[in-house]
Protein backbone atom coordinates (compact mmCIF):
# COMPACT_ATOMS: atom_id res chain seq x y z
CA UNK A 1 0.00 0.00 0.00
CA UNK A 2 2.95 2.54 1.10
CA UNK A 3 4.59 2.00 -2.27
CA UNK A 4 1.51 3.15 -4.26
CA UNK A 5 1.31 6.15 -3.05
CA UNK A 6 5.02 6.86 -3.66
CA UNK A 7 3.85 5.21 -7.28
CA UNK A 8 4.63 7.65 -10.41
CA UNK A 9 1.76 7.57 -12.64
CA UNK A 10 3.54 6.74 -16.43
CA UNK A 11 2.31 9.63 -19.02
CA UNK A 12 0.08 7.71 -21.50
CA UNK A 13 2.21 6.03 -24.20
CA UNK A 14 1.60 7.33 -28.21
CA UNK A 15 1.11 4.78 -30.39
CA UNK A 16 3.62 3.92 -32.83
CA UNK A 17 1.26 4.11 -35.64
CA UNK A 18 -1.57 6.22 -35.36
CA UNK A 19 -5.50 5.42 -36.63
CA UNK A 20 -7.48 7.15 -38.68
CA UNK A 21 -10.95 6.57 -38.10
CA UNK A 22 -12.42 8.62 -40.50
CA UNK A 23 -9.56 8.21 -43.30
CA UNK A 24 -12.02 6.11 -45.69
CA UNK A 25 -14.47 8.95 -45.61
CA UNK A 26 -12.56 12.21 -45.09
CA UNK A 27 -9.63 12.54 -47.94
CA UNK A 28 -7.88 15.06 -45.86
CA UNK A 29 -7.51 12.48 -43.04
CA UNK A 30 -6.46 9.53 -45.56
CA UNK A 31 -3.75 11.86 -46.78
CA UNK A 32 -2.86 12.63 -43.24
CA UNK A 33 -2.91 8.43 -42.58
CA UNK A 34 -0.70 8.37 -45.88
CA UNK A 35 1.94 10.78 -44.57
CA UNK A 36 2.16 9.11 -41.25
CA UNK A 37 3.03 5.49 -42.85
CA UNK A 38 5.44 7.26 -44.50
CA UNK A 39 6.96 9.29 -41.82
CA UNK A 40 7.35 6.42 -39.91
CA UNK A 41 8.89 4.17 -42.18
CA UNK A 42 11.19 7.34 -43.53
CA UNK A 43 12.51 7.79 -39.88
CA UNK A 44 12.90 3.98 -39.08
CA UNK A 45 15.82 3.51 -41.53
CA UNK A 46 17.98 5.76 -39.28
CA UNK A 47 18.62 6.20 -35.55
CA UNK A 48 16.77 8.33 -34.07
CA UNK A 49 19.53 11.39 -33.53
CA UNK A 50 20.40 10.99 -37.01
CA UNK A 51 16.76 11.36 -37.87
CA UNK A 52 16.24 14.35 -35.93
CA UNK A 53 19.12 15.85 -37.27
CA UNK A 54 18.78 15.40 -40.87
CA UNK A 55 14.82 15.34 -41.29
CA UNK A 56 13.93 18.30 -38.68
CA UNK A 57 10.52 19.24 -40.01
CA UNK A 58 9.28 15.64 -40.72
CA UNK A 59 10.01 14.14 -36.79
CA UNK A 60 8.15 17.17 -36.02
CA UNK A 61 5.35 16.33 -37.91
CA UNK A 62 5.45 12.58 -37.36
CA UNK A 63 5.39 13.02 -33.71
CA UNK A 64 2.67 15.99 -34.08
CA UNK A 65 0.41 13.57 -36.40
CA UNK A 66 0.64 11.19 -33.11
CA UNK A 67 -0.11 12.88 -30.85
CA UNK A 68 -3.16 14.68 -32.32
CA UNK A 69 -4.33 11.29 -33.44
CA UNK A 70 -5.14 10.69 -29.72
CA UNK A 71 -7.12 13.62 -29.39
CA UNK A 72 -10.53 14.06 -30.33
CA UNK A 73 -10.87 16.57 -32.93
CA UNK A 74 -9.24 16.23 -36.59
CA UNK A 75 -5.11 16.38 -37.03
CA UNK A 76 -4.09 19.64 -37.75
CA UNK A 77 0.14 20.43 -38.87
CA UNK A 78 0.85 24.41 -39.36
CA UNK A 79 1.34 25.18 -42.74
CA UNK A 80 5.44 26.02 -42.04
CA UNK A 81 5.46 22.65 -41.18
CA UNK A 82 4.28 21.33 -43.74
CA UNK A 83 5.86 23.19 -46.22
CA UNK A 84 9.20 22.24 -44.43
CA UNK A 85 8.09 18.63 -44.43
CA UNK A 86 7.39 18.68 -48.22
CA UNK A 87 11.28 19.94 -49.16
CA UNK A 88 12.89 17.31 -46.81
CA UNK A 89 10.93 14.20 -47.79
CA UNK A 90 10.64 15.13 -51.77
CA UNK A 91 13.53 13.01 -52.53
CA UNK A 92 13.19 9.93 -50.20
CA UNK A 93 9.59 9.23 -50.49
CA UNK A 94 7.54 8.11 -53.56
CA UNK A 95 4.65 10.39 -56.00
CA UNK A 96 1.71 9.57 -53.80
CA UNK A 97 3.45 10.49 -50.76
CA UNK A 98 4.73 13.76 -51.82
CA UNK A 99 1.21 14.57 -53.43
CA UNK A 100 -0.39 14.07 -50.17
CA UNK A 101 2.14 16.54 -48.42
CA UNK A 102 1.05 18.84 -50.76
CA UNK A 103 -2.65 18.69 -50.52
CA UNK A 104 -1.87 19.08 -47.01
CA UNK A 105 -0.04 22.48 -47.24
CA UNK A 106 -2.83 23.60 -49.78
CA UNK A 107 -5.39 23.03 -47.42
CA UNK A 108 -3.82 24.62 -44.66
CA UNK A 109 -3.09 27.78 -46.65
CA UNK A 110 -5.72 29.64 -48.86
CA UNK A 111 -4.65 29.95 -52.40
CA UNK A 112 -5.47 33.44 -53.52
Amino acid sequence: MLASLFHRRRPPRLPLHPTFPHATHDPAQADLALLARALQQLLAKWPPQVARRHFPAATKAHQAIRIQSCLPGAVRLPAYLLSDLCHEIAEHVDAPVRQAAVRCMRRTRPIA
